[in-house]
């Protein structure tokens, strides 16, 4: 009877193990064939993500989903080709979801950019929004709020907008025109004070989700001839060229911690920590690198989606510059206006400043 016991828990203990084996999340590559179409498949365990490389007519056709993982393989179930004078999309479907991929001559592009491709044949993945003014707050016309808070430098502050309300936060008596300084953390946004001409010790920090303004006196002076690195977690790298100083500031809890000098080598975070000198740090600027599952480039005003090597083309428009990202979307100014794209919903247009046709580096702080 004890041997029959000890083999029972011995087969339901390599069960288990199996069954937890083989459905533990890892890196794989796979190869397979739909109707002709040669196709690459990968998952990427750090990042959470699946990405498809699909072959056809010399061309590779490149998808990234966020699909929960499965121990399954092979996970497209049907591809269908459209094609018409110099375009050629595939419809691919995973998990009964619809993804389009489409080349116009030699270019992949946003299917919602090709009119035919939107009105007709994807018509039901087409989202509709706003290409009127529905909104107005002073020199503001808004088109489309997408559930976000905006924060617009106004030279002495903010306009705080949203579907809900608008408001206007006063923060410095003298014009700081272009808000160099302005950053977003987590929860809050942080403004120097900048009647400080020359150097600054104080911090104003306004909480997004109280709505409340509160004073960061940081003991330390800090000059304009600075760069913020990056975050991490609750703090905030900010490096000092004329003090060769590197300071991690918690706004969360108030703290300013100096952690590179001249006599002590500072850090930097390039997937993963790294000791580098302050001379380093002074003489070139070291932004924090973090690998992402989505990628947006800005080449010569052309706005691209990157996957892998392969970028897609996400707007017909001449594009200024990159306002922000947050996982697949990207907010950016064209002309006057700021629009954004996602996988989701395609370009959007949100906001008009005639401000920004002469100044459109002013800064925008876009909270989800």
């Amino acid at each position: 009877m004890k041997k029959l016991y000890f083999l029972i828990i011995t087969l339901l203990v390599i069960f288990t193990g199996y069954i937890i084996l083989t459905n533990i999340a890892k890196d794989y590559n796979a190869e397979y064939n739909i109707n002709g179409f040669i196709i690459n498949e990968e998952y990427n365990n750090d990042l959470k993500n699946y990405t498809f490389f699909i072959e056809y007519q010399d061309k590779i056709f490149p998808l990234i989903t966020t699909t929960k993982y499965t121990k399954s393989r092979n996970l497209i179930n049907n591809i269908e080709k459209y094609e018409e004078e110099a375009i050629i999309c595939l419809a691919v479907t995973i998990n009964e979801s619809l993804h389009p991929i489409c080349y116009q001559e030699d270019e992949l592009i946003d299917f919602r950019l090709i009119p035919k491709f939107t009105s007709e044949i994807f018509a039901d993945l087409f989202q509709e929004y706003s290409n009127k003014v529905t909104d107005n707050y002073e020199s503001l016309k808004i088109f489309n709020y997408l559930d976000n808070s905006y924060y617009i430098w106004n030279y002495k502050g903010y306009y705080y907008l949203n579907a809900e309300q608008q408001r206007t936060f006063k923060l410095i008596e003298r014009d700081d025109y272009h808000n160099s300084f302005g950053h977003k953390i987590n929860d809050y946004l942080i403004t120097p004070n900048y009647d400080q001409r020359f150097y600054f010790d104080e911090l104003l920090v306004f909480s997004n989700k109280n709505k409340e303004l509160r004073s960061f006196k940081l003991g330390e002076e800090i000059s304009y001839n600075s760069y913020y690195m990056g975050n991490y977690g609750d703090d905030l790298y900010l490096v000092d060229r004329k003090s060769q100083k590197q300071y991690k500031i918690n706004i969360k809890r108030n703290r300013l911690q100096i952690i590179g000098s001249e006599s002590k080598d500072g850090s930097w975070y390039n997937n993963g920590w790294e000791s580098i000198s302050i001379s380093k740090l002074v003489n070139k600027e070291y932004i924090f690198i973090k690998d992402q599952i989505f990628n947006y480039e800005l080449s010569d005003g052309t706005l691209y989606y990157l996957i892998g090597e392969n970028k897609v083309k996400v707007s017909l428009n001449v594009v200024d510059h990159i306002v922000y990202t947050h996982e697949d979307e990207v907010y950016y100014i064209i002309n006057n206006t700021l629009y954004m794209f996602s996988l989701f919903n395609g370009e959007v247009k949100l906001i008009e400043n005639y401000e920004w046709s002469f100044n459109h580096l002013n800064k925008i702080f876009i909270f989800k």
